[in-house]
This record gives C-alpha cells, sequence and structure tokens, in this order.
C-alpha cells in the first residue's frame, strides 16, 4: 500500500508526503514486530518516537495543505 502510494507522488515538491509515507511503513513492521516481541522495550520505545514524529509531520501537513492531508490519510488508512 505504502510503496504503491509513493509511486504516484512526483519527484519534488511533496517530500513530507513521502516522509510520513516512509514513516508509516516503518510504523506498521515495527507494530507486527512487537505483537510476537512483546518485552522488547527498545522497539516499543523507539515506535513511539516514530509514530510522535509522524504526528508531527502530520499536523504540520494539516495546517499547510489541508486537501493533500485528507488524501494522504485516506491512503493510507490512518486516523480512523
Amino acid at each position: 500500500v505504502y510503496i504503491s502510494f509513493l509511486l504516484n507522488i512526483p519527484q519534488y515538491g511533496l517530500q513530507i508526503l513521502c516522509q510520513i509515507a516512509m514513516l508509516s511503513q516503518k510504523i506498521s513492521e515495527l507494530t507486527e514486530h512487537l505483537k510476537s516481541n512483546k518485552k522488547d522495550f527498545q522497539a516499543k520505545r523507539g515506535l513511539l518516537v516514530m509514530v510522535g514524529r509522524r504526528k508531527g509531520m502530520l499536523t504540520y501537513l494539516k495546517n499547510a495543505d489541508l486537501d493533500k492531508y485528507r488524501k494522504l490519510i485516506k491512503e493510507l488508512g490512518i486516523r480512523g
């Protein structure tokens, strides 16, 4: 899902969208890792850091361009 979304983004000018999509991919992978490794506290901390970073980027995007924000969260399936 994330990679196909990235392929539809032009090369320049939309770097924040790429960063959010790539972070979402990493968050998804780390979430799967933590399902089988419940005591991996370093990975859990890393996950929380990534979620916080993505949240900040999403807030920035929401304030900068609401239409792109809505399209991105719909494509990635985040934020209900």
